[in-house]
């Protein structure tokens, strides 16, 4: 809840910082590269509302081969689709941006670098919602309080003197060091990885459970 919390509050000021320092233009880039970004976070976003359960069920029952294979195999998943969408924006993206407003193709370089963060969001896989359902949110809480401290502290000046492109940078930043550390946190404390795989075969063993699992619901 107050990681929850902090992130909401710092969302909240970010667009405050952007409205107080940067033009209108720059505004309403930053409204269109805030809409366009959910398209490369959308595909980890989707699995996480499918997975929980399965999560909560691995774990319980100690099985931590299986849930690393559960996590590894959703973030495989969702990585292509994710990297796709970047790539559009890479090099396309004054053209993306154009569709809203043709003067909002200035934030280009935004759109690509919050897009890489993205990518790395997916990547780093069901992390945070790995940590909540196994209820070890406690380290998680403290970096992120430290975390929004530092934006608190640092963002200000950042936006102030780069304006669109600074408030690109520090929402990158932030979404990288989250997803890192919340990664590497799921490492050190449960012991396993939820980033992207190439165990084909164990992905595939693992689409059959779930199958059989919600034929079974069914009936």
């Amino acid at each position: 809840m107050i990681s929850q919390m902090a992130v909401f509050g710092l969302v909240e000021f970010e667009t405050l910082l952007v409205g107080r320092y940067c033009t209108d233009v720059e505004v309403g880039t930053w409204g269109a590269i805030r809409r366009m970004i959910s398209l490369v976070s959308a595909p980890l976003l989707l699995i996480n509302a499918a997975v929980p359960t399965f999560i909560a069920e691995l774990y319980s029952a100690g099985d931590l081969k299986q849930l690393q294979r559960l996590l590894r195999t959703t973030s495989t998943i969702a990585t292509p689709p994710a990297l796709i969408a970047f790539l559009l924006f890479l090099f396309f993206g004054d053209a993306v941006l154009s569709v809203f407003d043709p003067d909002f193709a200035v934030g280009a370089t935004s759109l690509c670098l919050l897009g890489a963060a993205n990518v790395v969001f997916v990547g780093a896989g069901s992390a945070g919602l790995t940590l909540r359902m196994t209820n070890r949110l406690g380290v998680t809480t403290v970096t992120t309080v430290l975390l929004a401290i530092a934006y608190v502290f640092t963002a200000p000046w950042v936006i102030q003197t780069y304006q669109l492109f600074g408030a690109a940078c520090m929402a990158a930043l932030m979404i990288c060091a989250r997803n890192v550390i919340s990664m590497l946190i799921v490492r050190w404390q449960i012991k396993i990885w939820c980033t992207p795989t190439t165990d084909l075969r164990g992905m595939l063993e693992l689409s059959k459970r779930i199958l059989n699992r919600k034929k079974q619901a069914k009936t």
